[in-house]
């Protein structure tokens, strides 16, 4: 099974704030914005980190190319899914 690293969840929890203060949204409503759960979202919101894939996924569901959220940790050496583990 691959391994991924973790971001920390923080710069994306900001970015989901942000866009439902300017979409004027409840959460449900920004849950189905972005085709995921309440659940889901409510997960992202009190989680300390996340896997880049998912990181890479929901960055996308908001139009933004993940090294928007984390220029530093997205562009280190060795970023991106592990795509040789088995």
């Amino acid at each position: 099974m691959p391994t991924f690293a973790r971001l920390p969840a923080g710069p994306l929890q900001r970015e989901l704030r942000l866009r439902r203060g300017d979409l004027g949204m409840t959460w449900a409503e920004l849950a189905m914005w972005l085709d995921i759960s309440e659940r889901t979202l409510s997960r992202l919101l009190h989680a300390r980190d996340l896997a880049e894939p998912v990181a890479d996924r929901m960055a996308c569901r908001l139009g933004l190319h993940p090294v928007l959220l984390w220029p530093r940790l997205w562009l280190r050496d060795g970023a991106g899914w592990d795509r040789t583990a088995s």
